[in-house]
């Protein structure tokens, strides 16, 4: 009889055990999100005056009442503060409110004396992640205790992926679950017990839940959103809309997208947007407007981790439409050596009295010059764009053709002539030039070291007196580009952007250029005959 009251009184011990380590077996399940305020109820009715109730987080008193001593107390400066102003009593029911719940204060509360036991599940606010990028979810916890012992789940499932046992000092990853999804991405950091997932995918999308055993039990959820590397919008005429009128009409568009918002401004302004939360979704967002427009569009294709943009070229884009065009066509490629003086053309032998011209800049199409010759004004405005063209344009009063001296890397890009509302282009470039053998290779440097996230790059080869001809970009090789003759000759390093040639012969003599988001760069290539043997 005495051995079976033994074993009687070790089975309750044990049951108390894991109690206190996994949380009351009749606890009552609450879950809130992080910074929502809510409150522990003892139940029905107010408080006896002879009542005495403490509260307590797993074994740690946060706060008593003594009714008949008419004494509220809260302990907010225990635990590291994590209760700091947080805690409040109701004097008549005895209730427990925490306000802006954080999801450290996840865990087991319960009552002196009563069966009114809580377990906490704090859901922290949705971590948002890049396809490709890592991500840390935190444990809440600076240290871990001794006896600590963590568990890290994920899925509807609550599939273990990674657990840490202090005592031991072990760690196990579980790589092969639900189809080895985690493999070799999980890390868990020895002192806080804090995971890093890295190299996110779509399918690491979901739920993760920590447990952290022992002392100061908690329990705390995570929502992590994975959304995708975003593609740059492509903006198209609408070709069966065009009419007599000078009205544009535009299609902003991208493919296979989710999650994602296009839109259309104006500056600044927002004019127009679609959203989609479905996968796999293509979108299209249309536009009209007056070719005439002085104002800068662009199309923004943006979910909450990442954003595109696509800036409108109002004239180059509509000109099937506008009819817009001039004799000497609508775009011009001009090539500079560094240091030199370039003037831009405005194809008049003499401006007439009601001319007006602007002459702009970039894609924000920013005005660095104008003549009005009716009212004799001739100003340029070499102070924007951080000075860069600070005494160096120089306005034709005859003419109305704007000379750029002393050219320098910052000034390449596009300029724009807008006389009497017709438009032409200028392309600038500053011209490196590089000789070479027939039959040797030849590199030409981007002048990156390492092309910056999203960096689109387009290599062009521009023939004497041609338009130029796009051969590479940041995905493809155009190996059929200018009638074949860069077959299997080129090549683009995906680190740097630069383009070699191998194999050179004397179609492939001409001029280069290179057009990324940020820089302008331009080669003249000379070849000359193989070396004598």
């Amino acid at each position: 009889m005495e051995k079976m009251f033994l074993k009687l009184v070790l089975l309750c011990l044990c049951l108390w055990r894991l109690d206190g380590a996994f949380g009351f077996l009749d606890a009552k399940q609450l879950s809130v999100r992080e910074g929502e305020t809510f409150t522990l109820n003892l139940g029905p009715g107010n408080l006896r005056d002879d009542v005495i109730v403490w509260w307590k987080f797993v074994q740690t008193l946060i706060a008593e009442i003594h009714k008949q001593a008419k004494k509220l107390i809260v302990y907010d400066d225990i635990l590291d503060g994590r209760f700091k102003d947080k805690l409040k009593l109701n004097k008549h029911t005895g209730s427990l409110t925490i306000s802006n719940v954080r999801p450290e204060h996840s865990g087991r509360y319960g009552i002196n004396g009563s069966n009114k036991n809580f377990v906490l599940t704090v859901y922290a606010k949705p971590v948002l992640v890049k396809e490709g990028d890592s991500i840390t979810l935190n444990s809440g916890r600076n240290e871990l205790k001794a006896n600590n012992r963590i568990e890290w789940r994920f899925g509807d499932y609550n599939t273990l992926i990674a657990e840490m046992n202090k005592q031991d000092d072990s760690i196990t990853i579980y790589d092969d679950v639900l189809g080895g999804r985690f493999r070799d991405r999980l890390k868990l950091d020895k002192q806080t017990g804090s995971l890093t997932i890295t190299n996110t995918r779509r399918k690491h999308d979901g739920e993760y839940r920590i447990r952290i055993h022992g002392e100061n039990f908690a329990s705390k959820k995570m929502r992590v959103s994975v959304y995708d590397r975003l593609p740059v919008p492509v903006i198209s005429t609408n070709v069966s809309q065009c009419s007599i009128s000078t009205l544009c009409s535009l299609v902003c568009s991208v493919v296979d997208v989710s999650d994602v918002t296009l839109s259309w401004y104006k500056g600044n302004s927002l004019l127009s947007s679609i959203s989609a939360s479905d996968l796999s979704t293509s979108l299209s967002l249309p536009l009209d407007v007056d070719f005439q427009d002085q104002n800068s569009y662009s199309c923004v294709l943006n979910n909450p981790t990442s954003r595109q943009t696509k800036h409108l070229d109002l004239i180059h884009q509509c000109h099937t439409c506008s009819g817009v065009s001039d004799d000497h066509g609508e775009r011009e490629s001009v090539f500079v050596k560094d240091g030199d003086s370039v003037t831009l053309n405005s194809d008049l032998t003499e401006i007439k009295d009601d001319d007006v011209i602007w002459w702009k800049f970039g894609y924000e199409n920013i005005l660095i010059a104008e003549i009005n010759k009716r009212f004799d004004r001739f100003t340029v405005y070499d102070d924007v764009l951080d000075g860069r063209f600070k005494d160096k344009l120089k306005l034709d009063n005859q003419t109305g053709s704007l000379t750029i001296t002393d050219i320098r890397t910052e000034h390449t890009g596009y300029f724009k002539r807008r006389l009497n509302f017709v438009s032409k282009r200028f392309l600038l470039f500053v011209q490196d030039e590089k000789s070479a053998k027939e039959g040797d290779s030849v590199t030409l440097d981007s002048g990156f070291t390492e092309l910056v996230e999203d960096e689109f790059i387009q290599w062009v080869f521009i023939p004497e007196n041609k338009d130029a001809i796009v051969v590479a970009d940041s995905f493809t090789v155009y190996k059929d580009a200018a009638g074949g003759r860069f077959r299997d000759s080129i090549k683009v390093d995906q680190k740097t952007g630069s383009l070699t040639i191998t194999n050179i012969r004397p179609e492939h003599a001409g001029s280069y250029g290179l057009i990324t988001t940020s820089v302008f760069k331009s080669f003249s290539l000379i070849v000359s005959g193989p070396a004598k043997v």
